[in-house]
């Protein structure tokens, strides 16, 4: 035939592997029809899906040969850690023991706060506050600055219901809020001198 489809004879010049692949393979799924015919591009393709394994469309695959002494080694694993890993370990350890300390430290001072009655006593322990974020560079591990601020809006709240938290207590809460912010993103480019 010579209309839209290609004879078999033409596509075997073209590709022949394939083509005879897909001979193969109509062949083999339609015995009735064994003679020379015309195959479609979609024949030849699902013919290919079924007839070539499946390592061969996967790129995936490893085409070399392993010896039989390759799978019986096994991955190989340390039996010890090594130096780095000791040392490494080891600042961890006293990492998590100076912020369990220091957690403890801002959980007294943070607890004065909540339960001071007057302003004097609420600008001391935000004073004590500022203090202890200035020496430990930053918050507690596992407390970000919205965490806090939101606790002390709520210590803010409680404490303007029954008339107190004077300027001088917001001045030493904007203070803290500002220093936080200071030590935890401090500017490089200019010296660390005061407040920026």
């Amino acid at each position: 035939r010579r209309g839209g489809r290609r004879s078999f004879n033409s596509m075997l010049m073209r590709s022949s592997a394939v083509v005879v692949v897909a001979a193969v393979s109509v062949q083999a799924l339609r015995p009735a029809e064994r003679a020379w015919r015309c195959v479609s591009r979609a024949e030849v393709l699902a013919s290919l899906a079924w007839s070539l394994p499946a390592s061969a469309l996967n790129p995936m695959t490893e085409t070399r040969k392993r010896s039989a002494a390759t799978y019986d080694e096994g991955p190989a694993y340390l039996t010890e850690p090594t130096e780095e890993f000791k040392k490494a370990e080891a600042a961890r350890a006293a990492f998590r023991a100076r912020q369990a300390a220091y957690k403890k430290k801002w959980d007294e001072a943070f607890g004065a706060f909540v339960e001071a009655k007057s302003d004097d006593q609420l600008v001391a322990s935000l004073a004590d506050l500022t203090k202890l974020v200035t020496a430990q560079r930053g918050l507690p591990s596992g407390l970000r600055l919205t965490d806090m601020i939101t606790q002390c809006r709520r210590v803010k709240a409680k404490v303007s219901q029954l008339g107190g938290w004077s300027t001088s207590v917001e001045i030493a809460y904007m203070d803290l809020v500002r220093e936080v912010k200071r030590v935890e993103n401090p500017n490089l480019s200019t010296e660390d001198t005061g407040y920026l």
